[in-house]
């Protein structure tokens, strides 16, 4: 379902390179698809990416994603 969730107005979604850009009344990360390998590489590169456009940016981790310790990386 976060992968594809339904649209809405205000929004816009676009994948990038292992993840889902939400972006609009607010930015968020809500679904992503890449190995443990990469997690502080592309957490590092959303957080400067955002912070570039002088936006925050919540990522969305719920207990059961992985890789192993998103939320902490």
């Amino acid at each position: 379902m976060r992968a594809d969730a339904p649209r809405r107005a205000g929004f816009q979604r676009a994948w990038f390179d292992g993840v889902v850009r939400t972006t609009g009344l607010f930015n968020s990360i809500g679904w992503w698809d890449f190995t443990a390998e990469r997690t502080r590489e592309i957490v590092a590169r959303e957080a400067g990416h955002f912070r570039a456009l002088g936006d925050d940016v919540e990522w969305q981790v719920y207990g059961h994603d992985q890789p192993l310790g998103l939320e902490i990386a």
